[in-house]
């Protein structure tokens, strides 16, 4: 990219010269500094994280793009001046070689303020910038052809921009950061900045993961409209291997979860159950869903849902109950490797393998694949299979236009 994003209120010349810095004040410097603000900056806004949030920033990484001439010359300038925190535990700054990197968080007198984007001022540093993320692309897909035909149609799409800007200006934000989280997905776009990259549990991140859904219809392949291919409760589903052994309840789970009506079972038991109807409030009935039984604390007061749950499935309870029982992540950590390998590590290669000339679109978001409307059928057919060779049954596939699950074109054309 050729803007970072940074505290509307920060002077960085300022700063560096109020710490002493003066020797260290270039724009290449500047760049380098705004550079890492950015990074955290952005972690923070795309995983929808709190201020007081600590994000792993890898050094090896960090030394190729600034350099091992002004890698500790950054960090210690932005930690002087406040600008970043480091974690500490017991006054000391947290790492462990090969398991735990150091992380970091913007400063405390910058949370909450506004953001702006400042463009990059030396231009061998934008190049090497593109250069390191091109390395790290190619070694991120090589030898998987999922991933590898994933990338090449992230680089065939193509972005309304424009619509996508007036959408954006339409849009009313309660949040700036948010404002921010849409422009980054439009700058990345807009620059063809494409990254690739994959967590622990292998889950694979491009740019259509990290884009907010209302952004996505401007998005076609080769003039061709996109279609999502949708598993639906992908995580109910999988949490029915949480099962010892075959009995009653599992039968009557896995009924409801492959029958798609999870959510509703639960929303009927609620004394006051949420209008469904209402994709939005649907969304936050997910997430609630999601906090009480799933991912969330095991040791928390138990929430209503998490009430109903237990009296509805109390075998499968105890499961989740014991899987959370080290830490509430680890269950999530569980579902989503299961996901990633049924998705990207299974389908996406089948469908790589077959079309290894790239010449059909297919991009992942998570348990969801994106193509173009000729090969819905194939790709859905895939997922089922795939699923349920895991699962031993075949969840609820839906596959929707993109235009019309975000009829955001429609809204930023009659601007």
């Amino acid at each position: 990219m050729d803007c970072f994003f940074v505290p509307e209120n920060l002077d960085l010349e300022e700063e560096l010269n109020r710490c002493g810095l003066s020797y260290l004040n270039r724009s290449l410097f500047r760049d380098k500094c705004n550079y890492l603000i950015s990074s955290l900056y952005l972690q923070h806004v795309i995983l929808d994280k709190t201020w007081a949030e600590y994000f792993p920033v890898y050094s090896k990484r960090l030394e190729r793009l600034l350099t091992s001439h002004h890698l500790s010359d950054v960090k210690d300038a932005l930690l002087k001046s406040g600008i970043i925190e480091v974690r500490k535990k017991r006054n000391r700054e947290t790492y462990s070689p090969q398991q735990e990197s150091k992380s970091y968080r913007i400063g405390k007198r910058f949370w909450g303020c506004r953001f702006k984007t400042t463009p990059i001022s030396n231009s061998r540093f934008g190049r090497r910038i593109n250069t390191v993320k091109l390395e790290e692309n190619l070694r991120e897909i090589e030898g998987h052809s999922g991933k590898r035909l994933i990338y090449k149609s992230l680089q065939t799409l193509t972005f309304d921009a424009a619509g996508a800007r007036r959408l954006l200006e339409l849009t009313a934000f309660t949040k700036d950061r948010s404002e921010n989280f849409w422009l980054n997905a439009i700058l990345r776009l807009e620059q063809r900045y494409f990254r690739v990259s994959s967590d622990a549990q292998g889950r694979f991140y491009n740019n259509l993961t990290n884009m907010p859904r209302k952004l996505r219809p401007f998005l076609t392949y080769n003039g061709e409209p996109l279609y999502s291919i949708d598993i639906s409760g992908s995580h109910p589903c999988i949490a029915s291997l949480l099962y010892r052994e075959e009995c009653e309840e599992k039968s009557r789970y896995v009924a409801i979860v492959s029958g798609n009506t999870f959510y509703a079972f639960l929303n009927s038991r609620l004394k006051f159950p949420f209008n469904l109807e209402d994709d939005e409030v649907k969304t936050e009935f997910k997430k609630a869903v999601f906090r009480a039984i799933f991912f969330g604390s095991a040791y928390a007061p138990p929430a209503e849902l998490w009430e109903i749950f237990v009296a509805e499935f109390p075998i499968l309870a105890d499961r989740i109950k014991a899987e959370k029982r080290r830490h509430q992540r680890d269950l999530a950590k569980k579902i989503q490797k299961i996901e990633s390998d049924i998705v990207i590590n299974s389908a996406a290669i089948r469908i790589g393998q077959k079309y290894t000339s790239g010449n059909v679109c297919m991009i992942s978001i998570h348990d969801c694949l994106v193509t173009t409307g000729k090969h819905t059928a194939e790709f859905k057919g895939v997922l089922e299979e795939e699923y349920e060779k895991v699962l031993g049954f075949r969840p609820t596939v839906k596959i929707k236009e993109l235009r019309e699950e975000f009829p955001s074109l429609e809204l930023a054309a009659a601007a």
